[in-house]
């Protein structure tokens, strides 16, 4: 949640230190891109050090990484501090995307809690954000810092013995890729990575583009946008834990479906100013999202062996991540085309990646 306190405000705090159009998509983006290059080698480190450890860490560093954005007077400093404020993150998911993978595995529901407590986190977090900085706009970043913290929860979990884990790791690296690419290469998990690429890259661009679409021409104050970004994340958050339980029963089908609602969302999102209507359109993008996402974590995670599960599903979460780089080749077409128009280009890349996912089905 502390994270994404931070996040909804980022916006004005660029804004307010002088930052443009182009400088506020920046600081929302940049933490994408620390997430699509850094997932697998923190999934390495969490096999050999362990999940406990790297989270602890990764909590500690947030924590005081977080006050800092109060006391910074340039956005090129705003974006540095996001980007390594974004790696601990990434670190901290992936001990997390670990931990659910293992539950998974053993028939629980183990992503579809993640995902539900990760949209949980990313709903409260903006409307936490709104209400406090309308108070006082130190209080937010302090409270979101003392969050971070309730990630140490983890020393709770049983300790694990990780020395076979690093022994391997240093012995057989090589093999271990190569086996994570044969997983990967399953039929089903192949048809379902486009439309997991296409949500994940859409989704960059509409908190990342469209963001100041909303803030600088539309006049999101502080509580709508917060109130944008709770609407997504409580949908998103409430399909996560339902998309799992119907993936196991509908498969494949369930998630093409989505992928067609989804495209539908954006295209409609396109068409509208109102803000009742924007607010309703990016709550169904929320809810439908979780059904195109959550099945390639589900079947590799019971497909995958138990000694390489942290760096193997964080090897997943990066090839789907890379999705990410896509955003520095949107900067100069948007420029040019607006910010508005970045959901076209989202509706063109969901219907190319449906239509490969269903050729490969």
């Amino acid at each position: 949640m502390s994270s994404y306190i931070v996040r909804v405000l980022l916006p004005y705090i660029v804004a307010e230190v002088g930052g443009r159009e182009v400088e506020i998509s920046r600081a929302l983006y940049i933490g994408f891109l620390a997430l699509a290059f850094v997932s697998p080698i923190a999934g390495l480190i969490c096999d050999i050090y362990g999940t406990r450890r790297i989270m602890t860490l990764s909590s500690i560093a947030i924590a005081l990484l977080i006050p800092l954005y109060l006391h910074l007077r340039d956005p090129n400093t705003v974006i540095i501090l996001r980007f390594v404020h974004a790696i601990f993150g990434t670190f901290a998911l992936a001990a997390g995307l670990t931990i659910a993978s293992e539950v998974t595995s053993e028939g629980g529901l183990g992503i579809g809690f993640l995902r539900f407590s990760q949209g949980l986190g990313i709903a409260l977090g903006p409307i936490i954000a709104s209400i406090l900085f309308s108070i006082n706009k130190y209080i937010p970043f302090y409270i979101a810092s003392l969050l971070s913290l309730s990630m140490l929860s983890v020393l709770m979990l049983p300790k694990r013995n990780y020395s076979l884990y690093k022994y391997n790791y240093r012995r057989r690296l090589s093999e271990i890729l190569r086996y994570v690419i044969s997983v990967i290469r399953h039929r089903v998990i192949l048809a379902l990575i486009p439309i997991a690429y296409a949500e994940i890259l859409c989704f960059s661009i509409l908190v990342s583009y469209y963001t100041p679409y909303l803030v600088l021409e539309l006049n999101f104050s502080e509580f709508e946008y917060g109130l944008f970004i709770f609407l997504e994340s409580i949908a998103f958050s409430i399909g996560g834990y339902i998309s799992e339980i119907v993936y196991r029963r509908y498969r494949f089908r369930s998630s093409i479906l989505a992928s067609i609602l989804l495209l539908i969302s954006y295209a409609s999102l396109y068409l509208q100013t109102s803000h009742t209507m924007i607010l309703a359109i990016v709550a169904i993008i929320g809810f439908v999202s979780a059904f195109i996402i959550n099945p390639v974590y589900i079947e590799f995670s019971n497909i995958v062996k138990e000694d390489v599960r942290g760096f193997s599903i964080n090897m997943l979460d990066s090839l789907i991540n890379t999705s990410f780089i896509l955003l520095l080749v949107l900067d100069p077409i948007v420029m040019i085309l607006g910010s508005r128009a970045s959901l076209l280009i989202s509706s063109a890349i969901i219907s190319i990646c449906t239509t490969i996912s269903f050729s490969i089905a």
